[in-house]
C-alpha cells in the first residue's frame, strides 16, 4: 500500500461526523389536559408499542456535518399516553395489536396503533444542534377485527437558535413535539363517541 493511500485512510475518518444524543420529548408544561367539563371516554383503550420500538434508535441530521440519535418511541411515549388519557379514562400499553392476553385482562376495545417518524436539520456548519426539527404521527384506531374507525396525521416543526440551546441541546425537537402532541390532542377532539 502506498503512503498516500494510507495517509488518506487515516484522514478521512476526521471527516466524518459524530452522532449526539438528544431526547424528543414534550415539555408536558405545554401539552393540554383533560377538560373538566368534557369527561373522559369509559372505553378501555391500548396502543401499541413494542419493546423493539422503544430500544430504536433513530439518526437524522445535525449541524456541522454531524448527526443526532435517540429513541423517538420510547421519548415520545409518555406525552403520547397522557394526550390518549386527556379522551380516554383507561390507557394501557401493548406489544402487539393482538395481544389477546391485554385486550382480555384489561377489556379493550379500541387500539390505537402510532408511527412516528422525525426530520432534523441544522443552519450551523460549526455546532452540531438541530435548529429544525420536524416530527410526524400518523395514527390509526382501529376495533378488536382490526377494522380501522379513526385514523390521524399530525405534524410538529420546532426551530431553536444557537443562543437558545445552553445545556438543552434537543431544544428544537421538544418544541416539535410539543406541536405534534398539541395538534393530535385537538383531533382526537373530534373522535367519534360511539
Amino acid at each position: 500500500m502506498r503512503i498516500s493511500s494510507l495517509l488518506l485512510l487515516l484522514v478521512l475518518p476526521l471527516f466524518g461526523g459524530c452522532a449526539h444524543t438528544i431526547v424528543v420529548a414534550p415539555d408536558f408544561g405545554h401539552l393540554p389536559t383533560a377538560q373538566k367539563d368534557a369527561p373522559r371516554m369509559e372505553r378501555p383503550a391500548g396502543y401499541v408499542m413494542s419493546e423493539a420500538d422503544r430500544k430504536r434508535v433513530i439518526n437524522s441530521g445535525g449541524g456541522g456535518g454531524d448527526s443526532v440519535r435517540y429513541t423517538l418511541y420510547s421519548d415520545i411515549e409518555s406525552g403520547f399516553y397522557h394526550v390518549l388519557s386527556n379522551y380516554f379514562a383507561h390507557v394501557y400499553a401493548m406489544n402487539r395489536p393482538d395481544d389477546a392476553a391485554v385486550i382480555k385482562d384489561k377489556n379493550i376495545e379500541l387500539i390505537f396503533v402510532p408511527t412516528f417518524t422525525t426530520q432534523s436539520s441544522s443552519s450551523s456548519l460549526l455546532t452540531w444542534p438541530p435548529t429544525e426539527f420536524t416530527l410526524k404521527i400518523e395514527i390509526n384506531a382501529v376495533d378488536l377485527h382490526g377494522k380501522t374507525i379513526w385514523q390521524q396525521e399530525v405534524t410538529g416543526v420546532g426551530k431553536a437558535e444557537f443562543s437558545e440551546f445552553k445545556s438543552e441541546f434537543g431544544l428544537a425537537a421538544k418544541r416539535a413535539a410539543d406541536e405534534a402532541l398539541q395538534k393530535l390532542d385537538a383531533a382526537l377532539a373530534q373522535f367519534p363517541k360511539d
